[in-house]
């Protein structure tokens, strides 16, 4: 659950993602711990950290960090263009097709979209 927790304020999609595939299994594990080797307040301790997880609104924040790094992107290559070669920003340059892709879409859908 601590783990979890680091991820919790993280603005990317992954460590929202990674974060639910981290808190899946342990609620999972604590649903099948046998009752007589739990007391009755490390129940509750879990009941309540558990109930304090909201996913939705978490989501929704890395929703939004994922939005503002799309547009930084784009902006960057609205900002550099041609002139700059779009792999350096879109990866490791094993996508020649995107690049090229992006290099011939019109300036007007960059500026539209950022």
């Amino acid at each position: 659950m601590r783990l979890s927790d680091s991820l919790r304020e993280e603005p990317l999609l992954i460590d929202h993602l990674v974060r639910i595939a981290i808190l899946e299994p342990s609620s999972k594990r604590s649903a099948r711990t046998c009752p007589a080797c739990v007391s009755d307040a490390q129940l509750a301790d879990l009941e309540t950290a558990l109930r304090s997880i909201d996913l939705l609104a978490e989501y929704e924040h890395a929703i939004r960090g994922e939005r503002a790094c799309s547009i930084a992107g784009l902006d960057w290559l609205r900002r550099k263009g041609t002139r700059e070669n779009p792999s350096d920003y879109l990866g490791d340059g094993d996508d020649l097709g995107l690049s090229r892709m992006v290099c011939a879409m019109p300036s007007g859908w960059l500026y539209r979209t950022c």
